[in-house]
């Protein structure tokens, strides 16, 4: 909590002054992006730097950070119960397969969540990765699209 709450803030003085934090580039986002609200960043960032380079360095940051939550639930029978979102993510993994990871990345929803419960329900890395990084990715596109709409850019 205390981490989240160092990053929240370091969000915000990075989109007030984002000069210092221009200087750790790409590399710099998807180190953020493991870590923290990237999203929160990319506003300002993609005024300063490619927007698809940004989109796949911070979404690339958003899969490694998100693959720990599928590693802990592919070993979490001891603690993981059949609750009603664990059946409800079930349900729509079953019904609609990766498109449905792919809306669930693409949106603001964390995808920690659900990253445990696809883990615990055994779908490959590969079906759980795919859709993640290529929503996450898509959704930091638009919202650099977005905000350089906005901004006249």
């Amino acid at each position: 909590m205390v981490l989240g709450s160092f990053l929240a803030v370091a969000s915000i003085l990075i989109s007030i002054n984002p000069e210092p934090f221009l200087k750790t580039g790409y590399w710099g986002v998807f180190l953020y992006g493991m870590l923290g609200p990237v999203t929160l960043i990319i506003p300002v960032m993609s005024q300063h730097l490619n927007l698809v380079l940004l989109s796949a360095a911070a979404a690339t940051g958003v899969v490694v950070n998100d693959t720990l939550a599928y590693i802990v639930g592919r070993n979490a029978d001891a603690f993981i119960q059949k609750s009603k979102k664990v059946l409800l993510v079930e349900k729509w993994v079953n019904k609609y397969g990766v498109f449905a990871l792919f809306l669930i990345s693409i949106s603001p929803l964390p995808y920690d969540f659900v990253g445990l419960i696809v883990g615990y329900l055994d779908l490959s890395f590969k079906k759980y990765v795919i859709p993640l990084f290529l929503g996450k990715f898509i959704r930091f596109i638009l919202v650099g699209l977005g905000t350089n709409f906005i901004l006249g850019w």
